[in-house]
């Protein structure tokens, strides 16, 4: 899988796990994309990316620096 389907699949299982444990809502993960936009499941995924990222490379000195 290339990076921006990962992105994409992220995003849309970010979503869906929204929309089943925060809103109670009841939609299937293959029904989510008629919901919303694909938009939204390229930037939760590539905001998780982001987010991801950094805590792998800053975490792990700021506990050497301890």
């Amino acid at each position: 899988m290339s990076v921006p389907g990962i992105y994409y699949h992220t995003g849309k299982f970010l979503v869906w796990l929204w929309c089943k444990y925060v809103k109670k809502t009841k939609i299937g993960y293959k029904d989510i994309i008629f919901k919303y936009s694909g938009w939204l499941f390229w930037t939760v995924g590539v905001i998780f990316g982001i987010f991801v990222s950094t805590c792998v490379t800053v975490i792990p000195e700021a506990g050497t620096k301890l």
